[in-house]
């Protein structure tokens, strides 16, 4: 089954259900202006005696999942770290499309309409997590995004 999903002026994505779900985007010229979505960033944040730890050469699980999230392991290491528990709804940006949220979330400042701050945040980068308003969960890889294998109520 296939699902047309409107994300942006001139974008739709075609999501394919199933075991292997896979994003296609395909732009078309006579799509009808759709409104910003509102996007979630969660983010792995350790707390100031997580950090006391780090620096005192203990191994922080935490640390360590967010440390190695490189390459081909982070996708399953941001899985992982989803089912441990380890991120939090940080920043809900207005964007468009996944690029946007990343944009903003690397320059909130110049955004300050578009973003808003739930805690703690570094600048969105590998490893985070961003969910739409219909709950597919991407993570930011090394290029591009990848997206988990399962919807997140976060």
């Amino acid at each position: 089954m296939v699902i047309l999903i409107p994300r942006t002026v001139k974008t739709l994505l075609w999501l394919t259900t199933g075991d292997n779900s896979s994003i296609l985007k395909h732009n078309l010229n006579s799509i009808e202006e759709v409104t910003a979505m509102k996007y979630k960033v969660l983010q792995i944040q350790l707390t100031d005696s997580e950090i006391d730890m780090v620096n005192e050469g203990w191994q922080v699980r935490k640390h360590i999942l967010k440390t190695y999230m490189f390459g081909e392991r982070v996708v399953p290491s941001a899985t992982k770290a989803m089912d441990l528990g380890y991120y939090d709804h940080v920043l809900t940006i207005d964007g468009d499309k996944l690029e946007d949220v990343f944009y903003k979330g690397n320059f909130a400042h110049d955004h300050l309409k578009d973003v808003q701050v739930h805690g703690t945040f570094s600048s969105v980068s590998v490893g985070d997590i961003i969910v739409d308003e219909n709950d597919f969960a991407f993570v930011v890889d090394t290029f591009g995004f990848e997206m988990l294998p399962e919807k997140v109520a976060a």
